[in-house]
């Protein structure tokens, strides 16, 4: 395993814990559990982050895709991220209960 398999790992890892995070937002949102209130409040934000990064990333990559490979390489970039953007969507709009 080179150094860019062990980044692509990573990546994946924390996209899959916003994803994960989003949907314990949601689960809280209607079966509110106080204990988790303060953690979610953090873990939002870091969600809305990760989410942030990810789109400002997508969004560089389409203002300076000079040729018919960025473009492709854009509209790569926007499928392997859509699952962090759709989850700082989710984090941005679900508040945790108190």
């Amino acid at each position: 395993m080179d150094y860019g398999e062990g980044l692509a790992y990573v990546f994946f890892l924390v996209e899959g814990l916003c994803v994960l995070g989003a949907l314990l937002l949601v689960w809280h949102r209607f079966r509110p559990l106080p204990r988790w209130a303060a953690a979610l409040g953090i873990a939002r934000w870091l969600i809305v982050a990760i989410g942030g990064l990810a789109g400002g990333w997508v969004v560089y990559l389409a203002m300076t895709a000079v040729d018919s490979w960025a473009r492709l390489m854009t509209y790569v970039a926007a499928l392997t991220f859509s699952p962090a953007i759709a989850s700082a969507l989710v984090a941005l709009v679900v508040r945790p209960r108190r």
